[in-house]
């Protein structure tokens, strides 16, 4: 089947986007939660894409244009997630190849993303893209 890639703007895209981005996040349990969330880091420049499978969403990804020093210009993918279900069908290689595309056409040099330590199926579909694991993330909660 052909995987359908589209920014997922209306209520309606949300909804459908919501099983699948819970996948990643199970923090946001609620749709409503999940909407509240996406209205505040929107208007920070996130956009949220859906691939579609006949109608239905089986993987997503948010990415936020940026730049600084160390990577010039550059795409952030916040989040890339595939229905479990779905999985090993190459959805999340076509999100990905998409999102390559989306930065180059607005002139990154680079796509980064992050990926929790233990997350080593993630990090071996990454490396698999050709992906490279270039740092170590600290963080202090404040």
């Amino acid at each position: 089947m052909d995987l359908m890639i589209s920014p997922a703007e209306s209520d309606t895209d949300l909804r459908d986007c919501w099983p699948v981005y819970r996948q990643l996040h199970a923090e946001f349990d609620m749709l409503g939660k999940f909407v509240e969330r996406l209205q505040q880091v929107r208007a920070r420049g996130y956009v949220l894409l859906a691939g579609r499978v006949a109608g239905r969403c089986v993987v997503v990804a948010g990415y936020r244009l940026q730049g600084n020093f160390t990577h010039g210009d550059f795409m952030y993918v916040d989040d890339l997630v595939c229905d479990e279900a779905e999985r090993g069908k190459g959805y999340g290689a076509r999100m990905l190849a998409h999102l390559r595309e989306e930065a180059r056409s607005n002139g990154c040099a680079r796509l980064l993303l992050d990926s929790p330590v233990n997350n080593l199926l993630a990090h071996r579909f990454y490396w698999r893209e050709g992906m490279m694991a270039t740092a170590a993330r600290f963080t202090l909660v404040l």
